[in-house]
């Protein structure tokens, strides 16, 4: 019989989930002093979690974590419906601003990866 994990990641295979990732929840503490230098360098991107803390100590934000799982999808390569060309080519837009909002994909997919494991672990996962 399947391991949890590998349950989940088969889930997450017929959901359209590129790719999957586990690790445990923690503390990421030695992290601290990178993320703290980064930071006063100016050098973060400004898409990072700014309290920095909840970032370090998964705690912070749910109740008794013990993993971790992260996920990644691939933005599409080839346009289903390219635009017309009106004249000269003047730039491109990037793949991640193709289509519906990845955000919203990613929403989605987590929605639907978080349901399959309430399923797969029945009790234990509430």
């Amino acid at each position: 019989m399947p391991t949890l994990k590998e349950q989940v990641i088969a889930a997450s295979q017929s959901i359209g989930i590129n790719k999957i990732g586990f690790t445990t929840a923690a503390p990421f503490d030695y992290l601290e002093a990178s993320l703290k230098e980064q930071q006063q360098n100016d050098h973060s991107s400004g898409f990072e979690h700014k309290i920095l803390e909840e970032r370090l100590y998964p705690e912070l934000i749910f109740d008794q974590p013990k993993s971790i799982i992260a996920i990644a999808l691939a933005y599409p390569t080839k346009m289903a419906n390219k635009p017309a060309r009106t004249g000269a080519k003047r730039g491109s837009f990037a793949r991640a601003s193709w289509g519906i909002d990845y955000h919203d994909i990613l929403r989605d997919k987590m929605a639907q990866l978080i349901d399959a494991i309430k399923d797969l672990a029945a009790d234990d996962a509430r």
